[in-house]
């Protein structure tokens, strides 16, 4: 049975989950969320894959807790590879583990947390319709951003405790929205169905797989340049925080073991030089090879300006390799 709604979520947020199936389901707006809609006796892995693939949209619940979502980040590769619109609704002031940067990349997101329960869900009601239409949800999202900006936030903040904006002399690129194509199909049904999906998720998937930015010679799926802005941007943020463990904690197993002094050295540099005030990017992270990409910045100190160099490679997602900094 197909649904217009599939919502994925820690069990930590079920209270929350259920909140926002409700209210989605006042709306007439058909949701699947386990526990509830797995039959007795069914196989939660199997549930989890036939039904998401027969839901419009994919609704992902945001939160602290979404650190290590290793069953959430599987949800979202198959929403993703299904060509569902995926849509974030953060019930906590957070950025998304380093496993879900991918997926989400530059997709805007809607804040439910304080007082903004129900705006954030007369938007999402209208992102799922819109969805449905064919329009897709980044298209949805935007003009309910137009209709009330407070409602929407950027898709990353800063890891500080002010929370700046994020690398504000850089524009965000844009991650196109995951099977943008996918609504105007669904409900043909029959084999057409099948083949009309197969040729615009390929297309959709293979335009943002060949888009590319160029520096240097150098070239990079935009997707993944996206994603990796953003784990260099946290970097950055969490050092300006002087939150080393924090950086730490984002790298890879080949980083913590060449650079195991890695944070000592870090906390000895930012005490004598007074501590971080602020950094700013360097132009576009490049792309340098084998699933690599290198991202400039200039963090700067009541000292002085220094340089650093980013290496961030796709492991188990994508991590910081090795990190550089002069002057």
């Amino acid at each position: 049975m197909s649904r217009d709604v599939f919502i994925s979520y820690r069990s930590e947020d079920k209270d929350w989950a259920e909140r926002i199936c409700g209210a989605l389901e006042h709306e007439s707006l058909s949701c699947w969320i386990a526990p509830r809609d797995i039959p007795v006796g069914k196989e939660w892995a199997t549930a989890i894959v036939e039904n998401l693939q027969q839901c419009r949209a994919f609704v992902i619940i945001l939160s602290s807790n979404s650190k290590n979502a290793r069953q959430i980040a599987r949800e979202a590769e198959l929403a993703d590879k299904t060509g569902l619109p995926i849509i974030t609704v953060r019930v906590e002031d957070v950025q998304p583990p380093p496993e879900l940067l991918y997926f989400l990349g530059n997709v805007q997101w809607l804040d439910a947390f304080g007082n903004q329960f129900e705006t954030a869900m007369s938007r999402l009601v209208q992102v799922v319709r819109a969805a449905e239409q064919g329009k897709g949800a980044a298209a949805a999202v935007a003009a309910a951003a137009s209709a009330s900006p407070q409602a929407v936030s950027p898709s990353i903040t800063q890891a500080s405790a002010s929370r700046p904006a994020m690398a504000p002399s850089a524009p965000p690129e844009t991650r196109p929205a995951a099977g943008a194509g996918m609504g105007k199909w669904i409900g043909i049904g029959g084999a057409a169905v099948v083949l009309i999906g197969a040729i615009v998720w390929f297309t959709a998937h293979s335009s943002s797989n060949t888009d590319t930015a160029t520096q240097g010679g150098a070239t990079g799926n935009q997707r993944d340049r996206t994603a990796v802005k953003q784990v260099a941007d946290q970097f950055m943020s969490l050092i300006q925080a002087g939150d080393v463990r924090g950086a730490w904690q984002i790298t890879s197993p080949t980083f913590q073991q060449e650079q195991p002094h890695f944070q000592k050295a870090m906390r000895t540099e930012l005490e004598r030089d007074g501590g971080a005030t602020g950094f700013k990017p360097d132009g576009a992270c490049v792309y340098d090879g084998s699933a690599t990409y290198r991202c400039f910045y200039t963090l700067s100190t009541p000292q002085k300006e220094k340089h650093a160099t980013i290496t961030i490679k796709h492991t188990t997602g994508w991590l910081v390799e090795k990190w550089v900094l002069t002057g």
